[in-house]
């Protein structure tokens, strides 16, 4: 009886019961993910991506017809961020942290952009003498840096506040062991808070060096002293509009 059955046969049991098998274990998953909803996931980061951008392209546009209203227009960046990537709709805990990196990085640098642009103001003839070699205080600047950048910088410290409380929905939606909340959060307006940082520093630096010299300090003694300060702190005095955006990129 045995001799009729060909000696392929019980591979091919084997085989196809084992493609039954992934067949049924792909049937399930994608059961699970339609009862989780995580099948429309893609459709919605989509979406969401391409609304992000056209918003974040919106702002920058209206920085360019409002100017003196710079500040205020790139916050709506940040809130953007807040009140409708973190919407309770959209549920942004149940996205790869590749699709979170991608919308984060959309807004920061946007709001990178304007800041570097308001910093350091692009012109056609601009003078090449390195950024390292004069003071930010001598640009003609009708506002000082560190207030005319306050309410970016508050309105991201108060955002801010809200970052472990996300990581913490992350990590109970995902349930993955030894992550720490902070991870998931990590791109969010990374290089801008950076920048911010550096700048204002860098202005506070120089502004005390030139109250304290009461301007009369010669400019290479001001700058290797504001220079010594700098590298204490671990601050680059180049070219910031450089550093951040690399022209070879």
């Amino acid at each position: 009886m045995w001799a009729d059955v060909p000696e392929s046969q019980p591979w091919d049991h084997t085989f196809n019961m084992t493609k039954f098998t992934n067949d049924m274990k792909n049937m399930n998953l994608s059961v699970l993910s339609d009862m989780q909803g995580l099948s429309t996931i893609p459709r919605i980061y989509a979406l969401l991506y391409q609304r992000t951008r056209t918003f974040a392209t919106t702002v920058r546009s209206l920085v360019d017809k409002a100017p003196a209203m710079w500040a205020e227009a790139a916050c709506l960046l940040i809130d953007w961020s807040v009140d409708v990537l973190r919407h309770r709709e959209i549920g942004l805990e149940r996205f790869l942290p590749s699709q979170r990196e991608s919308l984060y990085w959309t807004l920061d640098d946007a709001l990178l952009r304007i800041c570097v642009d308001q910093w350091d103001p692009p012109e056609p003839t601009k003078s090449p003498v390195p950024q390292s070699r004069t003071s930010p205080l001598s640009a003609c600047r009708v506002v000082p840096w560190d207030t005319a950048s306050a309410p970016v910088r508050l309105s991201l410290l108060k955002a801010q506040e809200l970052l472990p409380l996300w990581g913490e929905k992350e990590l109970e939606y995902w349930g993955w062991d030894g992550a720490k909340a902070e991870w998931f959060e990590a791109g969010w307006f990374r290089r801008s808070r950076k920048f911010l940082k550096e700048s204002t520093r860098i202005y506070e630096i120089w502004r005390t060096m030139n109250r304290w010299g009461e301007g009369q300090l010669p400019v290479e003694l001001a700058h290797a002293i504001v220079e010594d300060v700098a590298s204490f702190e671990g601050l680059s005095l180049g070219d910031l509009r450089v550093m951040y955006f690399p022209r070879n990129k």
